[in-house]
């Protein structure tokens, strides 16, 4: 473990922001490495948020429990010896059923970006059930996105039926 020049500050996660740009070992942690401090919420100059599961690292919204970039804290990476990021913690293999997608843990039967296989995603709408993109209640697929055919004018009542322009679409029934 090394201490950062002037602050006196042994590493920590809860140091990691006050210990500048430095690289530093974790001792039993699978060969970790700190490359980069961590600069998490949104970005102050452009006002962007990250997702509720993301964390602010630099420039980009990560997910500390599976980049192997920054596994567990901003620029916490994985060594190839371990070569995946598991719930937060560098690891040899992916534990508790999950699937190892370019160095990720991820669940492969909830996952939307990597629905029943690595990179499989879930688009228009549809969520990842059993491995499978469908779409959630009270919507229907028509064509590659999901809808509510009770209220969408173009798929109103079923796919493809579409109201005149003149109407809108309540209950499934074109309505003037």
């Amino acid at each position: 473990m090394r201490r950062h020049a002037g602050l006196g500050c042994i590493l920590i996660p809860v140091c990691l922001a006050a210990c500048g740009r430095e690289i530093f070992d974790f001792p039993g942690d699978a060969g970790a490495r700190i490359v980069a401090a961590p600069d998490a919420g949104a970005d102050a100059s452009s006002g962007t948020a990250c997702a509720v599961d993301a964390t602010r690292c630099a420039d980009a919204c990560v997910r500390l429990d599976r980049d192997p970039l920054h596994c567990g804290g901003c620029g916490v990476v994985c060594p190839e010896k371990s070569s995946v990021c598991d719930v937060g913690t560098c690891r040899a293999a992916c534990t508790g059923g999950r699937s190892a997608c370019e160095g990720a843990c991820v669940e492969t039967r909830s996952d939307p970006e990597h629905c029943g296989g690595c990179n499989v995603a879930c688009t228009g709408g549809a969520v990842c059930d059993r491995g499978t993109c469908a779409c959630s209640a009270g919507t229907q697929r028509c064509g590659n996105r999901c809808v509510e055919t009770s209220s969408d004018r173009t798929n109103c009542g079923a796919c493809g039926r579409g109201c005149p322009a003149s109407s809108v679409c309540g209950n499934g029934v074109c309505q003037p």
